[in-house]
């Protein structure tokens, strides 16, 4: 009875740590999705100084988006069209690799935000993580309906109740159900990045 009664907690947080976690999708509700991930940017720049994680990001619609141009964080760019994504990506690709033939693999940690992006953004997408396996220094957040195949944390916030949703760990093999979130709006975002 107790082991039945205690099986779950309620209200204790899911850690994801970007040294494992190489890609975190979001899917679902746009509105809810982009709360979301306005979430995960914010910790994310919050508890990391530019010197442990750089960030660059592709969204669609910039005034959105906008304010993570006050991040100092922000080193691979900030992206609205897709064939600079596509080159900045293949850009990394050849950063990544020459890293790994010299050795010497960069620091800070990448943390990469690519919103509704291109199927073929997605094929580079998949190259980067294979790539990043090796060194777990970069972690993408992929936002979107289609979920890339090396995804090791997914978000899904298709749910009738606002802010609730799914949590999923492929690799693990486990499901979190009816999972709350914060759902960081754009005018809280704007300020909490001014402060950063």
């Amino acid at each position: 009875e107790l082991q039945t009664k205690y099986s779950q907690l309620v209200g204790v947080p899911l850690v994801t740590d970007h040294q494992n976690a190489r890609c975190i999708a979001v899917t679902g509700d746009a509105a809810q999705r982009a709360g979301v991930v306005r979430g995960l940017i914010l910790q994310a720049l919050l508890l990391h100084s530019p010197n442990e994680l750089t960030f660059a990001a592709c969204f669609d619609q910039r005034d959105e988006w906008a304010a993570t141009l006050w991040a100092p964080h922000l080193a691979g760019g900030f992206f609205v069209d897709q064939a600079d994504v596509e080159s900045a990506l293949q850009a990394l690709i050849g950063q990544v690799r020459s890293e790994a033939e010299v050795g010497s693999p960069s620091t800070p940690h990448r943390l990469i935000v690519l919103h509704e992006c291109a199927a073929t953004e997605l094929n580079l997408v998949e190259e980067l993580l294979e790539l990043g396996e090796h060194n777990g220094l970069i972690t993408f957040i992929w936002t979107g309906d289609r979920i890339p195949s090396r995804a090791t944390t997914v978000i899904d916030v298709t749910h009738s109740e606002q802010g609730k949703g799914t949590v999923r760990f492929p690799e693990l093999g486990r499901r979190h159900e009816n999972v709350q979130f914060d759902l960081v709006g754009i005018e809280a975002f704007t300020v909490a990045m001014r402060s950063v």
